[in-house]
């Protein structure tokens, strides 16, 4: 298998394979809403869910590509994961054009 550096984890001299996808454990701080911005609840959902989604790293048509195939030929849950996950923001894009 190949390794990759991330190069979030460059710094540290950390490799991580192709064939584990996992996000980085380390989260970054979520902005904070002003009182004056809140409605009944303290914080908005569907800003932290985008601010989530973030952080799963979009793909590019090859890999998304290599990562159908294993999926259909050998049933590969970990690609399926990631395909998903990648695929996050393209779902809220179509489902904001529907809410409109």
């Amino acid at each position: 298998m190949k390794e990759v550096k991330d190069k979030s984890l460059q710094k540290k001299g950390t490799k991580r394979r192709n064939s584990h996808y996992h996000v980085a454990a380390k989260r970054k701080a979520v902005p904070a809403v002003q009182p004056e911005e809140r409605g009944l609840v303290p914080y908005d959902p569907l800003q932290l869910y985008l601010f989530e989604i973030k952080q799963y790293n979009l793909l590019t048509r090859e890999e998304e590509k290599e990562l159908a195939i294993r999926v259909k030929e050998h049933k590969d849950k970990e690609a399926a994961y990631r395909l998903v996950t990648s695929n996050l923001r393209l779902v809220v894009k179509i489902g904001m054009e529907f809410h409109r």
